[in-house]
């Protein structure tokens, strides 16, 4: 919820990108089957994925200096204050969510070394996806898609003003320039300058943690033939079936 008053301050979100070890939580939870996200946009999007954004690799010492900067200075229990106000928030995770809580333990852990508590509290998804665009919770834990899905770039439904999916009440002006244009072009060269912009004003901004992107597996008989060599997800594949014969 990026209008909290403690998470308002851009400094304060990109600090806690530097002190998540995500790559941990990769080895650690999903066993090494997912990459670390840099951009709203995964490298399975080919075309539009835009490698030149700002990245943040795992560093504590730059989330406590981005700290710092901001004014959080540490306070009694290991937690910073700033104005009398304690760097502290809740984090709703899925109730039953046996994947995605031990995550946000993980998180948990690493904040709490750079003077950041995060309390830990269950949801139902169904309350989650109510209270998260009202700005109701503090912020959430669970997987969700920011762009058009099957190949579409447009991320309207979860960064513009106003959007149903807009989950962590993201504002920037630039950015709804950006999104209606990227509609109204035709030509993808021009698409993808629009789409690299808007995802280089994201990882400045940091209006949400983006952690990883999972490696999807489906398993078929090796009597399935007519399939493809690759495919960006799983959903794209299934409407490929009447293509498929069994030898």
């Amino acid at each position: 919820n990026n209008d909290h008053p403690i998470r308002s301050d851009k400094r304060v979100r990109q600090a806690l990108m530097h002190a998540i070890d995500r790559q941990r939580m990769i080895d650690d939870v999903f066993r090494g089957t997912a990459i670390i996200a840099h951009s709203i946009f995964p490298p399975a999007l080919q075309y539009w994925y835009e490698r030149g954004v700002k990245q943040y690799p795992y560093s504590p010492d730059r989330a406590r200096a981005l700290l710092e900067e901001a004014g959080w200075r540490m306070g009694p229990g290991g937690v910073r204050v700033k104005d009398g106000t304690r760097l502290s928030f809740t984090c709703a995770v899925i109730t039953g969510d046996r994947a995605r809580r031990p995550q946000a333990e993980i998180a948990q852990q690493d904040l709490a070394a750079v003077g950041v508590e995060m309390r830990i509290v269950e949801r139902p998804v169904a309350t989650i996806l109510s209270q998260l665009p009202k700005g109701e919770l503090d912020a959430s834990l669970f997987n969700w898609t920011y762009n058009g899905g099957g190949g579409e770039p447009d991320p309207s439904a979860t960064l513009r003003v106003g959007a149903a999916r807009n989950f962590s009440r993201f504002k920037n002006q630039r950015v709804e320039e950006l999104l209606p244009a990227g509609l109204r072009v035709v030509d993808p060269a021009k698409r993808k300058k629009i789409y690299s912009e808007v995802q280089k004003i994201v990882a400045e901004e940091v209006p949400f943690l983006y952690i990883m992107y999972w490696d999807w597996f489906m398993i078929f008989n090796r009597r399935i033939k007519g399939l493809p060599a690759s495919t960006q997800s799983g959903s794209t594949l299934i409407r490929d079936a009447y293509k498929w014969w069994i030898e």
